[in-house]
């Protein structure tokens, strides 16, 4: 699946990105905006929270900011786009809930480039955006670990694997 046809999604679907820092999943929101009424990004509400999208002081607040947008959207039906990295399983947990707590489906949007891939990108990040190298492969690793049967057995809709464009570095 890639962003040049995104598919249509039944109303309300909460779409989780799950993978390591610089694998695609603001690249292919911005290019799949048509098949989503909203995207809620990390990244973009620790800028509006703290004045720097790197600020990673700025995180508990943003997640907190996220999860009342995230109550607003699902409440009213709007089909949203959780851009951040999603690795780890607590907090898809939260979002599975969240989502199944307004009846919602809750669909899994795998991004798992090759590491070398995730690396180079990361390289060519402004330095407040860049994710240290043992982050990102520890956000790797766990994003291997978040297989389909795996995303299956943790309550998600649907789970699929995205390639994003390898140019969009």
């Amino acid at each position: 699946m890639n962003a040049t046809n995104p598919p249509v999604w039944a109303a309300g679907t909460l779409l989780v990105a799950i993978g390591p820092g610089a694998a695609g999943k603001s690249t292919w929101a911005d290019a799949a905006a048509t098949a989503v009424d909203a995207v809620v990004s990390l990244d973009a509400l620790r800028q509006e929270i703290g004045g720097d999208a790197g600020d990673q002081s700025a995180t508990p607040a943003a997640v907190a900011r996220q999860n009342a947008l995230l109550e607003r959207y699902l409440a009213a039906g709007v089909t949203v786009f959780v851009d951040s990295t999603n690795v780890e399983p607590r907090v898809r947990a939260g979002l599975v809930e969240r989502a199944r707590r307004y009846g919602r489906p809750v669909i899994a949007l795998r991004f798992l480039p090759d590491l070398g891939t995730c690396m180079a990108r990361n390289r060519l990040r402004p330095a407040n955006r860049r994710v240290p190298d043992a982050a990102l492969r520890w956000q790797y690793a766990l994003a291997q670990e978040a297989t389909p049967q795996t995303l299956l057995a943790e309550g998600f809709t649907a789970a699929h694997q995205i390639t994003p464009d390898p140019s969009g570095i």
